[in-house]
């Protein structure tokens, strides 16, 4: 099934390289972190640094398993996975959406509405500056994003306030990562137990049906309408998809 609107987003990832997008902002001035003193005295620093160590000292040693086993008993550990504790989330020009994310190339950057009227910076200019941006990102010697673009690109519907600002995919050898103060790409320290594929196509699996599809192009937003069919249900809710069962 190709996806209409290719928007999985962020996450950790990626077989050779995962670029961190909130690193890529902060070092481009677009995101803030909350350390207020110099970082190699800010214990959220030492943290952050010890997160991704522990996790690659796992990974070398084969210890992937006991290392989940004992993040269930870490208190904030999403905060930790993705780097919230340390964004400053209210002086920050723009970050990667955390809300908005997935382990698969997919990737999307908020941007700080407030602050752009605050400073009174015009949006449009400030979202094509970051585009470029983050554009140029490489894994090494390698090109790391295939496109990249701002969401009204892509989607015009009701529902666009709750798509990030940018929507870009990396090249499916990549996920994308939120440590701060990191190198751009780093292995990712999961991969290895964590199953799932980067490519954009899905398969959509129906046992004994007896109707046809009413389209050979099918979308993601059509699941979920297909399924409350399939299921007899109706919704009050007003999905942007449509079933493509023939009833």
């Amino acid at each position: 099934m190709l996806t209409r609107v290719e928007i999985n987003l962020v996450a950790c990832a990626l077989i050779t390289g995962s670029p961190d997008l909130d690193e890529v902002l902060r070092r481009k001035g677009r995101s803030v972190s909350q350390e207020k003193r110099l970082k190699f005295l800010d214990p959220k620093y030492w943290v952050e640094k010890a997160t991704t160590k522990h996790s690659s000292f796992a990974y070398n040693h084969e210890m992937e398993d006991l290392t989940v086993k004992l993040a269930r008993h870490i208190p904030r550990k999403t905060e930790l996975k993705k780097s919230t504790y340390i964004t400053n989330f209210r002086d920050s020009l723009a970050w990667a959406e955390k809300d908005f994310s997935g382990m698969n190339p997919f990737g999307g950057v908020k941007l700080n509405k407030e602050k752009t009227v605050k400073e009174k910076l015009n949006y449009t200019e400030v979202t094509n500056r970051i585009i470029q941006e983050i554009a140029q990102t490489r894994d090494r010697e390698t090109k790391a994003v295939n496109w990249i673009t701002s969401r009204e690109e892509i989607y015009q519907g009701k529902f666009i306030d709750k798509h990030p600002d940018i929507i870009f995919k990396l090249y499916e050898e990549h996920g994308l990562g939120f440590s701060l103060y990191l190198p751009i790409t780093l292995l990712n320290a999961t991969h290895k137990k964590i199953s799932g594929g980067h490519r954009r196509l899905g398969i959509f699996f129906i046992l004994n049906l007896e109707s046809g599809f009413n389209s050979k192009h099918l979308f993601i937003l059509d699941v979920i309408p297909t399924i409350l069919d399939l299921l007899d249900t109706k919704s009050n809710i007003e999905f942007n998809g449509k079933r493509f069962l023939v009833r």
